[in-house]
């Protein structure tokens, strides 16, 4: 038995993992049960500890995360969701809510937290049957930055080659993957931004890729750090970032490498158009664009975050803009867009005080002790049974323990996953952040009874 189990994917210092050690953190903190488990194992966990309330940091984010949350529902069991996305666009409010659940858009949670009043607002607008469940916490990865639970010794240590620049630039890349036909992911994508859009960042994604070569042919005394996307499925042309392995002033980081350590080590941040920018302003870094075509996207489908920082459209622009970096520590411009990245910033992470991770986790203490009802307890349909539970135990205990090693080997099984879960490193990461969350609430003069007032808003 326990208060609350938490599932995740990886103990690996990913987005959602960072998210959820911050509110096991602080639930632990205030006495809370809390057990955590992989994702994978979900259905198995959840029988072993029959837990009062299951927190699920994105739900509709995967299948798996999905068929979890109909689980739990089976069993009784109350489902708090986040968020994996701040950024709500009317145009993609369905794909934002629902994702991996919009076919049947079937209730599968009894409250849930978006990050923002506007995406709140947002949901309401096409979805008001959801509105009194849908509170607002701010964004809890975002506490992260504003906390600096950022330390990259062992990441400079790692990647040793960091130390012998005086610069770097951090690339994120753009998931160009989605523009083949042979991803799953294509279909959902072509339907939502057209064929012209699709051929236009065929074009873009040569393009990027052409001029980040000559970018990083003609400044040997730069690194440049390229972080791929998660969600790299390797086809078509992939991350854009194709032949920049044979360069000495390149370093392809581990996929699975945090973000908030590559952007750390930083010194500027590239990107094809991408919100990891936004986390890179969080922490005060310069960013800008390398987008070959500019920064109006078809229906603005994904333009927000463009429009805080400036565009450098080729490698030449890149090369003198890095120069001017060298000599007055800012990149050209980028001062001008600081209103604009301000309300960026509130619009998608709501509350920039990193304490999100206290307002939710403030929100489930007042559940458990019952201090916040339900009107009427969601019940999924799902026909999941307890051998079900099972079996996928069996079979992924069996993928971690022995295809490991071999699939991470070999270059024709790179489309199976097998997550890494190390309890060990999870007890250890979860004390290191625990001090990190304490030191934040002190030099910010906190006392326990003004965190405990700190709620959701809705």
């Amino acid at each position: 038995m326990c208060d609350v189990l938490i599932l995740e994917w990886t103990t690996q210092l990913t987005r959602d993992r960072l998210v959820a050690s911050q509110i096991s953190n602080y639930l632990t903190r205030k006495n809370i049960k809390v057990k955590e488990g992989a994702l994978q194992d979900g259905l198995f966990l959840i029988d072993k500890y029959s837990p009062k309330l299951l927190l699920l940091v994105n739900t509709v984010g995967a299948i798996t995360s999905v068929e979890t949350a109909k689980y739990a529902k089976k069993r009784n069991i109350t489902v708090l969701s986040l968020y994996g996305e701040g950024n709500f666009t009317e145009d993609r409010i369905e794909q934002f809510v629902w994702g991996h659940n919009k076919k049947d858009k079937q209730i599968i949670d009894d409250f849930r937290m978006v990050w923002s009043s506007r995406a709140r607002k947002l949901l309401v607008k096409y979805y008001p049957y959801l509105s009194k469940t849908t509170y607002i916490s701010g964004s809890v990865g975002a506490d992260n930055y504003i906390m600096g639970n950022i330390d990259n010794h062992d990441f400079k240590l790692k990647y040793n080659k960091v130390s012998d620049f005086s610069l770097v630039v951090g690339v994120g890349c753009w998931n160009f993957c989605l523009l083949d036909e042979r991803d799953h992911r294509y279909q959902t994508f072509l339907n939502h931004v057209g064929i012209d859009e699709i051929e236009r960042l065929k074009i873009d994604a040569v393009l990027f890729n052409d001029e980040l070569i000559k970018l990083v042919s003609n400044m040997p005394d730069v690194l440049f750090l390229i972080k791929e996307h998660p969600h790299n499925s390797g086809l078509g042309h992939s991350n854009g970032v194709e032949g920049l392995e044979q360069f000495e002033n390149v370093i392809f980081v581990d996929r699975n490498e945090s973000i908030i350590n590559c952007i750390s080590v930083s010194n500027i941040w590239l990107s094809y158009e991408s919100t990891t920018s936004m986390e890179a302003w969080l922490i005060g870094k310069n960013t800008a664009l390398l987008n070959p075509t500019g920064t109006t996207f078809a229906n603005d489908w994904r333009s927000t975050v463009c429009n805080g920082q400036p565009n450098y459209s080729t490698s030449q622009e890149w090369i003198d803009a890095i120069n001017y970096f060298k000599e007055h520590g800012e990149l050209p411009k980028f001062k001008d867009y600081q209103e604009k990245r301000d309300l960026i910033l509130s619009n998608t992470f709501g509350f920039i005080d990193g304490l999100n991770h206290v307002r939710v986790s403030n929100f489930i203490i007042d559940y458990l002790n019952g201090n916040i009802g339900l009107e009427k307890k969601c019940v999924s349909k799902g026909k999941y049974k307890k051998w079900h539970a099972l079996v996928k135990h069996l079979i992924w205990n069996f993928s971690r323990s022995f295809l490991g090693g071999w699939v991470s080997n070999s270059r024709l099984l790179r489309k199976i996953r097998v997550r890494e879960w190390d309890e060990e490193f999870l007890s250890k990461y979860n004390k290191i952040t625990t001090i990190n969350q304490s030191n934040h609430y002190a030099s910010n003069y906190y006392e326990d009874y003004e965190l405990s007032k700190l709620k959701p808003e809705k």
